[in-house]
This record gives structure tokens, sequence and C-alpha cells, in this order.
């Protein structure tokens, strides 16, 4: 399998993640969670059947590109926060799990939601720990980290439809507002996902499943550079205290050329730097440590 980051290309054998992902299900026991009837284990399931079962004709295109896809957000939250505080993360981890395992079950609102929201605030922050980051859940924020000597608290929201994109990402800085105001040399950061409303996108065009690498790294370049470029034109004057905003995004795919699945992963930080040298000081070193951190071709 191929994971796509913003600069380079990461193999991955699929045999491989299904081993990953039973250590990453003997972690998440350990915290009293049973893995067995929820998505991630349904996942393996998917995955077996179209690899290494006489079933895969049972097993979609569209199925087993998004068990791939979400079975990454496991692994990398075991690769990276395996060895946290358990006592931060155990409340988050009950709930990771649960939610339809189809993207498309899955409602915009209410009890379905909770496992992606909550995978998507630990995947983030094991995105930080990768980029050198030590991200911590000590506070009322969704994740905490330290840069430059600031303390940065993010709030992080799961984009599920253009209708409440808006929405979100204004609870996001009011919540900031709330947390920084008052302390001293804090900033927020707010980092969103715009999986799902790919997702839907990418559905309503009736697009295939069948694409190659270096288109789409092409394509999701431009679209990246616009879409950074729109948040910072709405959001960058929202709050001085924000120092920026994240976006992520996963578009899983099956490569024209040999039918192997690979997925664009983005993460991409766009800064607020105009309000001043503090805030392009932490914005500076957060983006060097990210762009440091980003996959290489091979």
């Amino acid at each position: 399998m191929y994971n796509v980051d913003s600069y380079g290309v990461m193999k991955k054998d699929i045999q491989g993640m299904l081993n990953e992902f039973d250590e990453a299900r003997s972690w998440l026991e350990s915290f009293g969670i049973n893995v067995a009837p929820a998505r991630f284990q349904k996942y393996r399931k998917i995955i077996e059947g179209k690899y290494f079962k006489d079933n895969n004709k049972e097993v979609s295109d569209e199925d087993v590109l998004w068990a791939l896809t979400e079975l990454h957000d496991l692994l990398e939250i075991h690769r990276y926060l395996g060895s946290a505080d358990r006592n931060q993360i155990k409340e988050s981890l009950k709930y990771v799990n649960s939610g339809p395992a189809l993207l498309a079950d899955e409602k915009n609102d209410g009890g379905t939601i909770h496992g992606r929201n909550f995978s998507f605030e630990l995947y983030t922050a094991a995105r930080v720990i990768r980029a050198g980051i030590a991200a911590e859940f000590v506070t009322d924020a969704d994740i905490n980290f330290k840069v430059k000597e600031a303390d940065v608290l993010v709030e992080c929201k799961r984009i599920g439809s253009e209708r409440n994109m808006e929405q979100l990402i204004s609870k996001a800085f009011d919540q900031i507002n709330k947390r920084c105001s008052n302390e001293k040399d804090t900033f927020g950061l707010v980092a969103i996902s715009i999986s799902k409303l790919i997702w839907r996108a990418k559905d309503d065009l009736g697009q295939g499943n069948y694409a190659d690498i270096e288109t789409m790294q092409r394509n999701f370049s431009a679209f990246a550079h616009e879409f950074s470029n729109n948040l910072r034109i709405f959001y960058e004057d929202k709050t001085p205290i924000c120092v920026g905003m994240i976006f992520h995004y996963k578009v899983p795919f099956l490569r024209k050329e040999n039918g192997f699945p690979a997925f664009i992963n983005r993460f991409s930080y766009v800064p607020f730097t105009k309000h001043s040298i503090r805030h392009k000081q932490i914005s500076l070193s957060m983006s060097e440590a990210l762009s440091s951190s980003v996959y290489k071709n091979g």
C-alpha cells in the first residue's frame, strides 16, 4: 500500500499493517476496550477478505480503501501515543473504536460521530509528536503542547458537510478565546479534518476509485494551496490569539497501473503571522517541524 504524504511516498505491506493492528488491538484491550465487535476489527476482516481469503469478490473497492485508510489512523495513534501517559488518553481511547465501520453509515451528529472525532484528535496529537513536538492532554483544550516556550492549545473539529463547516470552525475559535484570553504567552490553534467533506464531493461527482499517484498529488496540491489561502482570508482576523489552522484529509484510491491501494495523506499548517513577531516565531517553528517530518520518496 502507498501512503502519499504531502511531499513523498511511504510504502507499507498490507500484512504488515494487519500485524501492527494486532499490536494496537492488544494495546486498546489493555485499557479494557473490547475491540472484537467494533469498527477496527471489522476493517481487519474487510482487508483480509480482499487480499488473503477466497471471498475477495464480496468486498467492494470502496470498503477496502476506507478500511485501509481508517485503520492507518489507529496504527499512527498506537505508534506515537503508545508510550503516552495512560491517564491522559484513556478517556479518548474509550470512544475511538465506536461508530459505524462504513463512513456512509455515519450521521453528521449524534453518537455515531464520536469514534472518528476522537480518532482525529488523537491522530492530530500523533502527527504533532511525529514532528518532534511533545503533545499532551492536560488542559480543557483537545490537545496542548509547547512551541518556542509558548503554550499552544488545540481545538479539533471534523467537518461533516459544507453546511456545518463554518459553524464548527466558529465554535473552535470561541473555545480558543475562552481558554487562552487570560493566559500569558498562550495561543490557540484550530485543527480541522475535511476527509468526510472530500469523500462526499467525490461521491457526488461520481468519480471512480482508480487514479495514478502523480495526478492525485498534483491535483490535491493545487486544491490544498487554494484551501490554505481561503482559510487565511476568512479566519486570520477572527482572533489575534490564534497562531494558525491545520487542515487534514485522507483520500484513498487504487493505482491505475496495478490496482494497488494508496491514499493521499495531507496535514497542512496555515500560519496566521500578521498579528505579532511572536506569532511568526511560533508558526515558523511549527512549519519547520511538520515539514521536516513528512515522508520521503521511497
